[in-house]
């Protein structure tokens, strides 16, 4: 479906387009997602990210979720057959207070380096968000996502962000690579100084690292069952805002074509308590383990379990640090302090926007009433 037959006031009714962006806008339309456009999509975001992915990857963040799966989220500027500017929104289950919402959590604002306009200059991204920002408000309770620096002082300016805060990046150190490779250029220098001191910080963790004094049995697991959703109805009491993690949505998340998670399920006895995800990252010569969520975040006895698990992974795969998003007000926090854990500076913003106005926008501002972990970006 294209909207190019709209006019310039309806597309962005408050930015008055130059001679020069009207000529530039004539060149190409914006329309929704069609079948197999997913191809061209990886494209773009391969080429502007410059990162490794697939389109069925693409498939099964978005036709999979089970949330559901509206194309008309996805917005695209074409020029002919060639996709050029792309506005995702993946939809978004949500409890929020004692009720549930439909969020959409915006994701990959990106435009072909050809058709950039700057911060001052933003026809192609602005024309092309105009559009779903229109749609959104007409189908989504709210948006929310985690623009980079760039793009969140666009969408300020632009598309009426709010901002909720900064969300804590917390980090435990497992070697000295990353803090030598600021000294040291010499690859086979920074692999030495890797494996000492990896032995040293996992001496460390084995000895020093807490233990939960609970009878508590972590094993990992590849599905779950309704004992998950149990869990989540007990554990959300706690979270006034937060993605629903009920089995549907963990048997979902954790089964993205060609990404290894590690996921473990904490059991009392035949209870399941809690659960845990991780992943790994390299940044260039850098390898982080990344613990992607949990449940409860309140237990402190399941925290510990589970966070040693996560630690003794890590260990096994010689990563220089182990990261994780957690906001303070939550006890398992306090769990990743006494693991040694950190914070550290972090440009992780969390933004969203009101849109049908069922819950007042004073309730979403206030970082503590929201749970969030790093499971909820679009591309971990």
């Amino acid at each position: 479906m294209y909207l190019s037959g709209r006019s310039k006031s309806e597309l962005c009714p408050d930015v008055h387009l130059n001679r020069e962006d009207k000529e530039m806008a004539e060149e190409y339309a914006v329309r929704r997602y069609e079948d197999g456009d997913e191809i061209q999509i990886t494209d773009v975001m391969n080429e502007v990210f410059s990162q490794s992915r697939t389109p069925e990857q693409w498939l099964w963040k978005n036709k999979e979720n089970p949330s559901g799966f509206d194309k008309d989220a996805i917005v695209l500027g074409v020029r002919g057959e060639q996709i050029i500017s792309h506005v995702g929104g993946l939809l978004s289950r949500t409890k929020v207070r004692d009720g549930q919402e439909m969020g959409l959590l915006t994701f990959d604002f990106a435009v072909r380096a050809d058709f950039r306009r700057g911060l001052k200059k933003a026809g192609t991204f602005l024309r092309t968000a105009r559009v779903a920002e229109a749609y959104y408000t007409e189908a989504y309770d709210f948006t929310y996502g985690f623009p980079n620096p760039e793009h969140l002082r666009m969408g300020k300016r632009f598309l009426k962000y709010e901002t909720a805060g900064e969300i804590p990046r917390l980090t435990k150190r497992l070697s000295l690579r990353p803090f030598a490779a600021r000294f040291v250029k010499a690859r086979w220098l920074l692999c030495i100084i890797h494996g000492m001191t990896n032995a040293g910080f996992r001496v460390k963790h084995l000895i020093f690292d807490p233990r939960g004094a609970r009878q508590i049995s972590v094993v990992p697991v590849t599905s779950f069952d309704e004992r998950a959703d149990d869990l989540w109805e007990r554990a959300s009491r706690s979270f006034p805002i937060a993605i629903v993690r009920d089995r549907a949505y963990l048997n979902w998340r954790y089964c993205r074509p060609g990404q290894v998670y590690h996921v473990w399920a904490a059991f009392e006895g035949d209870a399941l308590r809690g659960y845990m995800s991780y992943r790994t990252l390299k940044y260039g010569q850098v390898r982080a383990g990344v613990i992607m969520d949990l449940l409860p975040a309140d237990d402190i006895e399941v925290g510990v379990a589970l966070c040693r698990a996560a630690i003794d992974q890590a260990v096994r795969d010689r990563v220089d640090f182990v990261e994780c998003w957690m906001l303070d007000q939550y006890p398992f926090c306090s769990v990743l302090e006494r693991f040694g854990f950190r914070a550290k500076p972090s440009q992780d913003i969390l933004t969203f926007r009101v849109l049908k106005g069922k819950t007042p926008t004073e309730f979403f501002l206030d970082l503590k009433n929201w749970y969030i972990t790093l499971c909820d970006t679009d591309e971990l």
